[in-house]
């Protein structure tokens, strides 16, 4: 976070009015339902990462985090371009040449996914020169559910001192969420199936 931090402020300077609106759009979705989990399974998140134009990415940070010690443990991610040639620690919003090497991009000072036990820092990575793309990038997370109810936050998180920043709109904080809960145990899913059925006798007497 220190390399993000202090080279932010120098990045600055090449922002520059602007003229329409930019943003990190940030989207995720995940391969099961994260609201009806078992003690003991896996899911992933696919995270998406998009800009509004291409050229603007000038500094990223990226983390999932939020929940309670012991609700998730980190299995696995993928970061884009990761051990590719000229970008071995992954690489967003550049040039693809093929054969591993991207280019006019944002490079990964992480080398690999953080785990810090109710965070996982996947991205951080700055650059004083225009990016080639807009996106989409695409990020894997794959978490262990070991129970509780919470949610997990996904973009560049303030409270860690995270951020997006754009070339056009300066320096944001960008995240979206994602709920997660156990499957609802039997008796509580027959009461409610009951309740439902009694609601519905209620309305046709009616």
């Amino acid at each position: 976070m220190r390399l993000f931090s202090s080279i932010l402020a120098g990045i600055a300077t090449f922002a520059f009015a602007a003229t329409a609106s930019a943003a990190l759009n940030v989207s995720v979705s995940a391969d099961a339902d994260t609201q009806a989990l078992l003690p003991g399974q896996e899911f992933t998140l696919t995270i998406e990462l998009s800009t509004t134009s291409a050229g603007e990415a000038r500094g990223l940070s990226l983390r999932a985090a939020g929940w309670a010690p012991g609700d998730l443990s980190f299995v696995s991610a993928t970061i884009p371009n990761f051990a590719g040639a000229a970008t071995p620690n992954g690489a967003v919003f550049g040039l693809d040449l093929g054969g591993g090497v991207v280019i006019n991009g944002l490079n990964n000072a992480l080398t690999g996914p953080v785990d810090n036990g109710t965070d996982v820092h996947l991205f951080n990575g700055v650059t004083p020169n225009p990016t080639s793309s807009a996106g989409p990038e695409i990020f894997t997370l794959t978490l262990l559910y070991n129970g509780g109810v919470g949610s997990i936050e996904v973009g560049s998180i303030a409270s860690f001192g995270d951020a997006y920043v754009s070339a056009i709109d300066g320096t944001t904080a960008p995240t979206t969420s994602v709920a997660y809960a156990p499957i609802p145990e039997p008796g509580t899913a027959l009461l409610m199936g009951l309740g439902l059925a009694g609601l519905a006798a209620a309305g046709r007497r009616e």
